[in-house]
């Protein structure tokens, strides 16, 4: 969806995938509540404070957003461990 070697075609197309996927989670929520994150947002479409676009549009912003900080992150300790070969020995040997 973010990437840039993508058509608009085919970017529009993964956007729309993933709102469906979250429209069906927002579904199942309201069939079968839970504690979470998703119900959270339903519970709030429910109450009249959010439509399901927004909720959508905020699920994928934190789907995104928890991604992209996590993906960043592994890489950037993977560099760190690199850089100081002691750290990565008592990791290793941990």
């Amino acid at each position: 969806m973010v990437s840039m070697t993508l058509s608009a075609e085919q970017r529009d197309s993964a956007v729309q995938e993933l709102n469906e996927y979250l429209d069906e989670l927002a579904n199942k929520e309201i069939a079968d509540p839970s504690d979470d994150l998703i119900s959270s947002l339903v519970n709030r479409i429910t109450a009249g404070e959010l439509t399901r676009t927004e909720a959508a549009q905020l699920g994928v912003l934190l789907l995104v957003g928890g991604h992209e900080t996590t993906a960043n992150m592994i890489v950037l300790g993977t560099l760190a461990l690199f850089e100081h070969p002691e750290q990565l020995a008592t990791l290793r040997h941990a």
